[in-house]
């Protein structure tokens, strides 16, 4: 049994889409929504494989994009509001309410693309059309650039 070899695994994009189900974490997923992916994505720089390399990136790409859309839209939506009581304007209640129902829009689009992001990303790289990118493609450097042949420096 000690001998027993284990197959490498397929490498895929899937975990990096799977870090977009965090805000489903009661009291944390806002904020491992922020955080995760781009941790997620330092790890996968690193990678030989461009699958696992760009879907990571472009899952930390529309994790961002959905974070500071809904979180503006919620934001927004409370400043109108309170402008509306403070001012007492009547017709403007209404645009905060219609800013809520985007936010929470985006929030069961995010859900929709996320799923399809971890059904797609075993077999292709899944780029959402309408995500921002925030993080540019890097290619791993190659070994030669960090080896000089010299004794390191103290």
């Amino acid at each position: 049994m000690m001998n027993e070899q284990r197959k490498p695994e397929q490498e895929s994009g899937q975990a990096y889409w799977v870090a977009g189900l965090s805000p489903l974490v009661p009291y944390l997923g806002g904020v491992l929504q922020l955080v995760l992916p781009a941790i997620l994505l330092q790890q996968a720089r690193s990678s030989p494989s461009r699958l696992v390399r760009e879907n990571a990136r472009w899952a930390a790409n529309w994790n961002l994009t959905c974070f500071v859309l809904t979180h503006s839209l919620a934001a927004l939506c409370v400043v109108i509001a309170v402008i509306s009581f403070v001012f007492e304007i009547d017709g403007l209640f209404t645009w905060a309410i219609i800013l809520m129902c985007l936010a929470c829009l985006t929030v069961v689009v995010h859900l929709v693309v996320t799923t399809i992001g971890i059904i797609v990303s075993g077999r292709r790289v899944f780029r959402p059309v309408i995500a921002i990118p925030f993080f540019r493609e890097v290619e791993p450097a190659p070994e030669w650039v960090f080896d000089s042949g010299r004794a390191p420096l103290r």
